[in-house]
């Protein structure tokens, strides 16, 4: 499993030196896996807002039809732009989510008002 892993350019080959940080890893990783191997998908209500769906370029384990299936959650806008990098890799700035995420802020921003309003209202 460790080859599998250095295959994903997870950091620095030395990383893979520290016996202990390996294991570590390794815990989380085995984790991930059990997850997503037995993850099955429940249709439930839609969300009413939107869904902003972050893909990486270099992420070849999760193709783009998976992350275009987050659209069957949602009764607004949905949206899904790739940004650098892969599945292990930090994201190196982060004004990338800034960039993406805040049309879809300020666009809620009155709706949120409104809400937090009422709910000011209803706890005096």
């Amino acid at each position: 499993m460790i080859d599998e892993i250095k295959d994903f350019k997870v950091g620095p080959p030395q990383l893979f030196d520290d016996h202990e940080l390996v294991e570590l890893y390794m815990s989380a990783s085995r984790a991930d896996f059990k997850l997503a191997n037995s993850h099955h998908y429940r249709t439930r209500s839609l969300l009413n807002c939107p869904i902003v769906a972050i893909g990486l370029d270099g992420d070849h384990s999760v193709p783009s039809s998976h992350m275009n299936a987050w659209c069957l959650g949602t009764s607004g806008r949905f949206s899904s732009p790739k940004i650098r990098g892969n599945h292990f890799s930090p994201v190196r700035s982060q004004g990338i989510f800034t960039e993406l995420l805040g049309p879809e802020i300020r666009r809620r921003l009155p709706d949120m008002g409104r809400t937090l309003s009422s709910f000011s209202s209803f706890l005096r």
